[in-house]
């Protein structure tokens, strides 16, 4: 997935989560988006909309949804779960155990 497609991502599932929130409300979608730099590097955006403001950690591949007392309301993974769950097959308590030749010639191993 590719960072802007990421972005994308980030800003529908808060625009799901804004209009599940406030169901019927009169306040429409409206959103403001900052850069964050730390040290000179991009490490995430900010969100705000209506009374609410949002944080994209790009690093820890996470968003927080706070108040505008500064409490945390919520909070989501930006990882893409297909990727993650595409790699993991099995428990590695059942994957199994295969000798190479290498481990079962007494000469080869100590070499």
């Amino acid at each position: 997935m590719t960072n802007s497609q990421r972005l994308a991502a980030v800003r529908e599932r808060l625009r799901a989560w804004y209009e599940a929130r406030t169901q019927h409300a009169e306040t429409p979608w409206e959103i403001a988006e900052s850069i964050l730099i730390r040290d000179g590097f991009y490490c995430g955006r900010t969100f705000r909309f209506a009374d609410f403001r949002a944080v994209w950690f790009l690093e820890e591949e996470q968003v927080k949804i706070y108040d505008t007392a500064g409490a945390l309301l919520e909070s989501f993974a930006t990882v893409d779960d297909a990727l993650h769950r595409s790699t993991i097959k099995m428990p590695v308590a059942e994957l199994p155990v295969t000798q190479s030749p290498a481990a079962e010639d007494p000469i080869r191993r100590a070499a």
